[in-house]
């Protein structure tokens, strides 16, 4: 049975995960039509050991997957993070198109890579991914 303290728990996880979902929707809607691609018709957020998140294109079901440690993130680092993942719709891997796409869209994407990578290194010394 569940205390009031896990149900407490368990509210706070929920509201932090709507909140996530929230914010990684605005930039979805602000750079789909922006980068030429279809939205994802799913957000989903989940633990994820080592990436930020990952995409599926429409043909196997068009989610996009956000790491839930990146609801502590800045809107610069999820805005990254979010236009990174859409890019991939349009081209594969990290290539020179890729990072020309990147660098169209966000003109400070390498630093706010850093930023994730260092948001990264903060999370892994206070425990991170914790279950």
């Amino acid at each position: 049975m569940k205390t009031s303290h896990d149900l407490d728990s368990d509210i706070a996880e929920h509201e932090t995960r709507e909140r996530l979902l929230r914010r990684v929707q605005k930039f979805i809607d602000k750079w789909s039509t922006k980068l030429g691609v279809e939205p994802p018709g799913e957000v989903r957020i989940r633990r994820m050991k080592t990436f930020w998140a990952s995409i599926e294109d429409r043909r196997r079901g068009g989610r996009i997957w956000i790491n839930r440690a990146l609801a502590d993130a800045s809107d610069k680092v999820l805005e990254y993070t979010v236009v990174h993942e859409l890019i991939h719709l349009r081209t594969r891997g990290h290539s020179e198109t890729f990072c020309k796409l990147m660098g169209e869209a966000l003109p400070d994407w390498r630093a706010r890579k850093s930023a994730a990578f260092d948001l990264g290194m903060k999370l892994k010394t206070n425990g991170w991914p914790r279950r």
